[in-house]
């Protein structure tokens, strides 16, 4: 039974899995942002990437969106990509299938035409059901090969060495711009964050840093089952 349990996820995994990282000896890797936008904290984020010319996606939430439209707009307008992160962030394994539909919809409609069909599941949190949820909308699931958990750590410097130890050609780094949700208010203050994005741009500049759509052109996705229900 484990073998064929094994067997099924390895299936699963080369089609449907989530995409993690890139296949590509090229240095070229993807910064991206969940939960946003800030209205405080973006800003200050594009400014540090316009400094460097890098491109990055953000993962947005729907209700953030309607908050700082014109943020928004700036991303785009300066060559960045934005992405589906969930109307309001709930985890999705705990909610129905018409309420999965109405969270997709209701965020994409505000993003459009810009928008590719790709998402990342809030907290990360994602089952069987809400894998073929996903697809039956028409949606890639993006993760991350890198996470230095900056939701967690207020030390830019920490933050930065993590993915500085990790990084790697067609690596996918997952950070946050706002959160959506935490259990400690100090978290709320994304500077920290903004410092290490701004030491790993300058330490990285034979790296060109890519939105996730530019990222897939490099070489073919590398994909992997991560079912987390978050219970």
């Amino acid at each position: 039974m484990n073998t064929l349990k094994i067997l099924a996820k390895k299936i699963l995994s080369i089609n449907f899995g989530s995409i993690l990282s890139v296949d590509t000896d090229e240095k070229v890797a993807s910064l991206t942002f969940d939960d946003g936008p800030d209205p405080i904290f973006t800003p200050k984020l594009l400014d540090i990437l316009s400094r460097y010319e890098a491109k990055s996606t953000f993962f947005v939430v729907g209700e953030a969106v309607k908050e700082a439209p014109l943020i928004l707009q700036r991303m785009v307008q300066e060559g960045h990509e934005i992405a589906n992160h969930t109307y309001d962030h709930p985890s999705l394994p705990t909610i129905s299938k018409s309420s999965f539909d109405i969270q997709i919809q209701q965020t994409q409609d505000l993003l459009k035409p810009a928008a590719p069909a790709i998402m990342r599941p809030p907290h990360g949190h994602q089952t069987p059901r809400t894998q073929f949820y996903t697809w039956l909308n028409g949606y890639k699931a993006i993760f991350w090969s890198i996470d230095p958990r900056d939701w967690e750590c207020d030390d830019s410097v920490a933050l930065a060495e993590k993915i500085l130890n990790e990084v790697s050609p067609g690596a996918i780094v997952l950070l946050h711009d706002r959160l959506a949700s935490t259990n400690d208010d100090l978290f709320f203050n994304r500077q920290p964050t903004l410092e290490a994005v701004q030491e790993v741009l300058r330490s990285l500049q034979d790296y060109k840093f890519v939105t996730i759509s530019e990222l897939l052109t490099y070489g073919k996705p590398k994909r992997g089952v991560r079912w987390n229900s978050g219970l």
